[in-house]
């Protein structure tokens, strides 16, 4: 059986996939001979300190990073180190919520999951440990949880809790928060067993698996003990997210995309049914009316809305609408055909 689909179209997408898969392979870097390698996924919020966290992995300055609002990370990027006998590849991703995009959430995430799926294919041994970056100077909001949900669509709902680790930044803000509480002694771990709601849920998602990094810190040493128990974390996994995890959720993004697209979907549609019902109505009110034209409106407007809703059921209104709509245009045939005929018939009895 040949290697590509003989259906054209699939045939095209086989060729996009491999011509992706190497361009993605060429930018990873080489690995050295027999050493064991841990794939590292920086994933977050734009401004949460993603990249800065990547720096501090690889112990000094590989990505552009920033606090700003604004992500200087614009494409997908992998730098290594060698860490007691592993070689670390951690890739670096845009990160959400980039005002790049302002509102356009459905183009946003288009971009995002194109990014992602350029990440998994810097991976083949899989992704070992995605590293959800938040900043502990800040409380988990709202946005932050709409983040996390959105790359639970992208990775699938398990993703977090079966090789997820939480990294907060701003590690060096921790010991005077505790003081300001009056619990300088309360050490980082219990602190974490200690939160509640949607931010305690969060803890025991990916069972504590936290890390505190000072991205800002000079000392090697320091940084050091932030690697180790970052790859101490890491090598509890059993298992990589890999490419054939990531295919099993290529319909839940689909899903995502076209709910985040839905109000201006519906929109549209709408605005195209309106004038297919207008376009009946003045088949009711003319003989000259063009009944193929409109018949053929109302085919290629059920064919859009059939290719939009991908199979999830989310434009079944828009899509009862056109039924009804074409229900209106097969009464208009029939109505003109008993016309024609009549017409025959009275033409007939003349001679």
């Amino acid at each position: 059986m040949s290697y590509f689909n003989r259906d054209e179209n699939l045939q095209e997408v086989n060729i996009k996939n491999l011509i992706d898969f190497f361009q993605a392979a060429s930018t990873v870097p080489t690995i050295s001979d027999g050493k064991k390698q841990r794939n590292l996924l920086l994933l977050g919020k734009t401004g949460h300190g993603k990249s800065a966290t990547g720096n501090s992995t690889l112990g000094h300055r590989e990505f552009k990073s920033s606090s700003s609002a604004s992500s200087v990370t614009s494409e997908v990027q992998c730098k290594q180190v060698e860490f007691n006998g592993f070689v670390i590849n951690v890739i670096d991703t845009p990160g959400l919520a980039d005002t790049t995009f302002k509102n356009r959430r459905a183009e946003e995430m288009q971009v995002v999951i194109e990014n992602m799926k350029q990440a998994i294919h810097m991976s083949p041994g899989g992704i070992h440990a995605f590293l959800f970056v938040v900043s502990f100077s800040g409380r988990f909001t709202e946005e932050d949880r709409s983040c996390l949900d959105a790359f639970k669509q992208i990775f699938g709902p398990t993703f977090l809790e079966e090789n997820g680790i939480i990294v907060f930044t701003h590690g060096d803000l921790f010991q005077g928060s505790m003081e300001e509480e009056e619990t300088p002694d309360k050490s980082f771990k219990e602190w974490c067993r200690e939160q509640t709601g949607p931010f305690g849920d969060l803890m025991k998602e990916c069972k504590y698996r936290c890390l505190l990094f000072n991205n800002s810190q000079r000392d090697s040493a320091g940084k050091q003990n932030q690697l180790k128990q970052l790859v101490e974390q890491v090598r509890v996994f059993e298992r990589s997210y890999t490419h054939e995890h990531f295919q099993q959720y290529c319909d839940l993004r689909n899903e995502f995309i076209i709910k985040l697209k839905l109000p201006e979907l519906k929109a549209s549609f709408q605005r195209l049914i309106d004038n297919l019902n207008s376009d009946v109505n003045e088949l009711g009110r003319t003989r000259n009316a063009n009944l193929s034209v409109v018949t053929q409106n109302a085919g290629q407007l059920e064919q859009r809305l059939a290719a939009e809703d991908g199979g999830t059921g989310l434009l079944d209104d828009m899509k009862a609408q056109l039924a009804r709509t074409r229900q209106r245009i097969h009464n208009c045939m029939q109505i003109e055909s008993e016309r024609r005929r009549q017409e025959n018939d009275s033409s007939c009895s003349i001679f």
